[in-house]
């Protein structure tokens, strides 16, 4: 999904804009943010955040499953989502 956006780009004229409201901490890091890899962790995490027994996707599967076998599934999953 971070391929669509690879062409992002903050204007300075936003991040000029964000300060004169208080938002200024590290605006100009999240330039290449979408450029980076998603990590192994990164998906952990939201997967650790997520109720096993949601309704399953259109796969069929609940997140209770992805979360019984990461540790089969966990490089195949970063490789997909990247």
């Amino acid at each position: 999904m971070r391929r669509r956006y690879t062409s992002l780009h903050v204007e300075r004229e936003y991040i000029e804009q964000l300060r004169t409201i208080g938002m200024t901490r590290g605006a100009e890091r999240w330039e290449g943010w979408l450029d980076a890899p998603i990590t192994e962790e990164e998906v952990w995490r939201m997967l650790k955040g997520v109720k096993r027994n949601k309704a399953p996707g259109p796969d069929g599967l609940s997140m209770g499953f992805f979360k019984k076998n990461w540790n089969w599934l966990k490089n195949d999953i970063v490789e997909i989502l990247n």
